[in-house]
């Protein structure tokens, strides 16, 4: 559902995204940034979540690791001779279930080695798994925020509201903005650059993107401040066939969602 940046009531509007509007003088006027912090709590709270249970996780597993490594030859030896004498116990030819001391003490020596082994196993897969979806909820949060983001400067850079996921599924897919490892969103100019452009990102969607998509804009440098460019798909448009192979794909999207 397309978002609307000045209402006269919140009635229709997703209860959810209340907290993105301020009243004004009687109207509702959408904050992008209340609207980023709503769609990102979520995620950050899982985020957190599933990193505490994993560190808890690997807590547990490092102190059984230390617990078993502390086991030396020593130890086992006291080991076999305490489970000697409770085997032995009352048993007047040394045997039990037909079994000798030395043969207990492999028994036993055995079955502690299968234990921990089998622990071992156990707490590397749940670790993994905790990994995996820790991953999978990152991917999601990292996505989110990008979309969020570029959302929020494309209506401040007076993209028409009804292009503006359009034109941001467009900019991810040519490549123009992605996430640094520190969750920093960065700009680049050009498909398949590797080192960020100094141009900050809101900046790009303003300006140097204006310029180069003019017509995902409401107006453009090159029509002049009054100018009205006519978004792609409306009367008066431009040509869908004269478009770029990406853009073609980006505006096929749009129309296939739009028929859904």
């Amino acid at each position: 559902m397309a978002i609307e940046f000045l209402l006269d009531s919140l009635d229709g509007v997703e209860e959810s995204i209340h907290g993105a509007y301020e009243e004004r003088e009687g109207k509702f006027h959408f904050n992008p940034d209340k609207y980023l912090d709503l769609k990102s709590s979520g995620l950050k709270k899982n985020n957190a979540d599933l990193k505490k249970e994993k560190d808890k996780l690997k807590k547990d597993y490092d102190e059984h690791k230390k617990k078993y490594s502390d086991f030396s030859d020593e130890d086992f030896e006291s080991f076999k001779e305490w489970k000697e004498r409770q085997a032995l116990d009352g048993a007047g030819d040394g045997n039990v279930d037909g079994k000798k001391p030395d043969d207990l003490h492999k028994h036993y020596r055995e079955q502690l080695k299968t234990e921990k082994t089998k622990w071992q196993t156990e707490k590397t897969t749940e670790l993994a798994e905790k990994d995996k979806a820790i991953g999978e909820w990152r991917d999601k949060y990292r996505r989110e925020k990008l979309v969020n983001n570029l959302t929020a400067w494309a209506a401040k850079a007076d993209v028409f509201d009804d292009e503006i996921e359009t034109y941001v599924d467009f900019l991810i897919f040519k490549g123009h903005f992605g996430l640094t490892e520190e969750d920093e969103i960065a700009y680049f100019d050009k498909a398949g650059d590797t080192t960020p452009s100094a141009i900050a990102p809101e900046k790009a969607i303003s300006e140097q993107l204006k310029e180069r998509y003019g017509r995902f804009y409401r107006s453009s440098e090159k029509g002049g401040s009054g100018s009205q460019n006519t978004s792609p798909g409306k009367s008066g448009g431009t040509d869908w066939r004269k478009l770029p192979p990406a853009e073609r794909m980006a505006y096929g999207r749009k129309l296939n969602k739009a028929r859904a």
